[in-house]
C-alpha cells in the first residue's frame, strides 16, 4: 500500500512495497514524465503496481489508445501534479483536479492529512504516516515540478 501527500507545491510518498504473500519491499511511487506534451509532471502511483506503471507508461506517450486499467482486485490511483494544479486519477485515466491546497491518497492518507491539516509539511505528513500506518514505510521521497527528486531515508 501507500501513502502520497501533496501541498503547497511539494508531492511526497513512502518507498514500500507490500505483496500478497505478506512480502515488504521498496519500490518507486513518484515519475516525473521525462517526454512529450506532458513532460515535467509528476505522477504519484498508489496501489497495484502494474496498472499504475500501465498509466506512467500511457501519461508519457498519450498518443497511444487510451489504456482499459480495469482490474477487479488490482486498484490503483495515481495523483499528477502539473503547472496548473493537482489532479487525481483512476482506472478510467480520466484527471479530476483537485479544490483543496492539500491531498493523500493510498492507505497512509488519513494520518497525512490530518497531519497536514495540523501545519506539517507533505513530507512530514508522509513520515508521520510512515510511523502510525504498517502499510507504508521509508525511504520518503518527495519532488517539486522544477528540480530533481530528493530521498530522505528515515
Amino acid at each position: 500500500m501507500t501513502v502520497i501527500a501533496y501541498k503547497d507545491g511539494i508531492i511526497a510518498a513512502d518507498g514500500r512495497e507490500t505483496w500478497a504473500d505478506g512480502g515488504i519491499g521498496q519500490c518507486e511511487k513518484l515519475f516525473r514524465i521525462p517526454k512529450g506534451p506532458h513532460k515535467g509532471h509528476i505522477v504519484g502511483t498508489q496501489g497495484a503496481s502494474s496498472p499504475g506503471m500501465v498509466f506512467v507508461d500511457w501519461y508519457t506517450d498519450p498518443k497511444t489508445e487510451k489504456p482499459k486499467i480495469q482490474f477487479e482486485e488490482e486498484f490503483f490511483m495515481c495523483v499528477v501534479l502539473r503547472s496548473d494544479g493537482v489532479f487525481t486519477v483512476d482506472d478510467h485515466c480520466r484527471l479530476i483536479k483537485c479544490i483543496e491546497p492539500m491531498v493523500a491518497i493510498g492507505a497512509g492518507a488519513p494520518v497525512a492529512l490530518g497531519a497536514m491539516a495540523a501545519g506539517a509539511t507533505a513530507v512530514q505528513a508522509v513520515r508521520i504516516a510512515c510511523r502510525y500506518n504498517s502499510l507504508c514505510g521509508p525511504p520518503v521521497k518527495w519532488m517539486v515540478l522544477d528540480s530533481k527528486p530528493k530521498h530522505k531515508h528515515t
